[in-house]
């Protein structure tokens, strides 16, 4: 691999040296400043180059496609490590068998070409997660809305107000775009808990 590759090691407890490279099915995240992106290592290409299977945010289409890439570009010069599972059980280097390898190999070559990037719903951590556990998950996400869930409680409570004073004005409009809304996050919500054998 690459020199210019700082590889990092994640935590003393995941107890594996530096040195051990990732197997193809292992999936690795890329720590990107404010964000993680995550992939499917798959292997070396036939020009010796290492590559990944990942939702590539710089695909042609401008939306984002899972697609190949070499672990250079995945990288991006940044530090980068294998992922663990720990709520799954891939907790250490070890835990990544022959079979949750293979598994997780034919998971990620089975996604190859889809288009249905959504930051929150179904982004780079959520296909690496499918892959590796056969749980379509964000851990990025699930604390993201953690540390919002005061705000939102909040802006809740105030909307709830909102909703009775406008209701008392005009009972049709506010029924009506109530109903929308409630439409709206039923289908959000659909979505997050949708069926994580989506993909063929």
């Amino acid at each position: 691999m690459a020199e210019n590759h700082r590889r990092i090691a994640l935590a003393p407890e995941n107890n594996h040296p530096v040195q051990d490279m990732p197997k193809p099915g292992m999936a690795l995240v890329a720590f990107r400043g404010v964000y993680k992106h995550f992939a499917i290592y798959i292997g070396k290409n036939d020009y010796g180059k290492d590559c990944v299977i990942h939702y590539n945010d710089n695909s042609t289409n401008g939306k984002g496609r899972v697609e190949p890439s070499t672990l250079e570009q995945f990288v991006s010069g940044c530090a980068w490590d294998i992922a663990y599972y720990k709520d799954e059980g891939i907790k250490k280097y070890s835990d990544y068998t022959d079979q949750v390898c293979r598994d997780s190999l034919v998971r990620a070559f089975a996604c190859l070409g889809e288009e249905e990037y959504h930051i929150i719903l179904n982004n780079c951590e959520h296909i690496a997660s499918w892959c590796v556990t056969g749980i379509s998950r964000s851990k990025q996400v699930e604390e993201r809305i953690a540390q919002l869930l005061p705000y939102i409680k909040e802006a809740a409570e105030r909307g709830w107000d909102m909703i009775k004073n406008s209701f008392k004005k005009n009972p049709v409009l506010t029924a009506a775009i109530c109903v929308g809304v409630a439409l709206f996050l039923a289908g959000c919500v659909s979505n997050y808990f949708r069926d994580n054998t989506r993909y063929p």
